[in-house]
């Protein structure tokens, strides 16, 4: 399956990519200074296998969001669908349960973009994937994890965030 980022995350995941490459610079140098200073001996230089080890894990890792970002197509700004949910929707969701009801507002955004504090949750994570092609109106039901089923109805779909305040 694709993989997908608004041009706010790719942006965003060049800019950690720039960071991580920076940070590996700087454990390099590290590295090299407690090599020069006590070699590279198991016993006679834990810091140096410390660093060693640091070193690897932060090369996993820019590997890692390289490939993503060569690999993701990224959904291009422009007029938000308000038809059906898809990438980068905002979309008020009714939440019923057991418990009672709740209303949210959420955009769906690209893989790894998922922040609830901005209320953006990605189109992979469980919820996302539940809402994509809704309709207003529409339902879906999703396990939570607490183990209790919600329904999670479409109220409406927006243009944009400024549409959203009553």
């Amino acid at each position: 399956m694709p993989k997908y980022l608004t041009e706010e995350g790719s942006q965003q995941l060049r800019s950690k990519i720039e960071e991580l490459k920076i940070t590996i610079r700087r454990t390099q140098g590290q590295r090299a200074e407690s090599y020069s200073r006590d070699g590279d001996g198991t016993h006679d230089n834990p810091a140096f296998h410390a660093l060693d080890l640091e070193l690897h894990a932060q090369e996993r890792k820019l590997d890692e969001l390289t490939e993503l970002l060569l690999a993701a197509q990224v959904v291009p700004d422009g007029p938000r669908n308000t038809e059906a949910v898809r990438l980068r929707s905002i979309v008020k969701v009714r939440r019923e349960t057991s418990a009672g009801d709740q209303d949210n507002i959420f955009e769906i955004v690209g893989v790894g973009e998922t922040n609830l504090d901005r209320n953006r949750i990605a189109y992979d994570s469980p919820i996302g994937q539940a809402l994509l092609g809704l309709r207003a109106g529409e339902t879906t039901k999703l396990e939570l994890p607490d183990g209790t089923v919600a329904i999670f109805r479409i109220r409406q779909l927006f243009q944009d965030w400024s549409d959203t305040a009553v």
